[in-house]
């Protein structure tokens, strides 16, 4: 008999250190793990969120590049990796018949909202949310590293 999660959301993060294996390439044996558990806990009623970093590593090994750590390079890497990482989870959240979005953000999109623009961000981006967690949807974000 299922039992059903006592708790409404869950936000998890998952670090570059945590997705990385020692090559700094995404390792697919710790997402995979990470996955599984998020989708037993799916099953079992829960909302989850999942904040995923590692995107500039993801890039730097997809395109086997070097230590150079300049801002637009970084952010090159990042623009490679997220593509990456994003059809990993898609993968293994599949296997289990989970679908998932990608939603990347800025700071201006959340936080302290100073101006009316920056309130209405904040609101499409909690309304957004909202609505993938009711159709069932695990949001994976992050901030946008191209831009940030």
């Amino acid at each position: 008999m299922q039992q059903q999660a006592s708790y409404r959301r869950i936000v998890v993060k998952a670090g570059t250190a945590l997705l990385t294996n020692d090559t700094g390439n995404p390792n697919y044996e710790v997402m995979a793990g990470l996955v599984d558990q998020m989708a037993r806990l799916h099953r079992d009623g829960a909302r989850l969120i999942l904040v995923s970093s590692g995107a500039v590593a993801a890039g730097r090994g997809a395109v086997a590049a070097t230590e150079d750590t300049s801002v637009q390079f970084r952010q090159a890497l990042a623009a490679v990796g997220q593509s990456h990482l994003m059809h990993i989870y898609q993968d293994l959240f599949n296997e289990s018949a989970i679908t998932v979005a990608q939603v990347l953000l800025t700071l201006n999109d959340v936080g302290e909202r100073r101006t009316r623009g920056q309130k209405l961000r904040d609101l499409n981006v909690r309304n957004t949310l909202a609505s993938l967690l009711d159709l069932g949807v695990v949001p994976i974000g992050n901030e946008i590293d191209v831009v940030a």
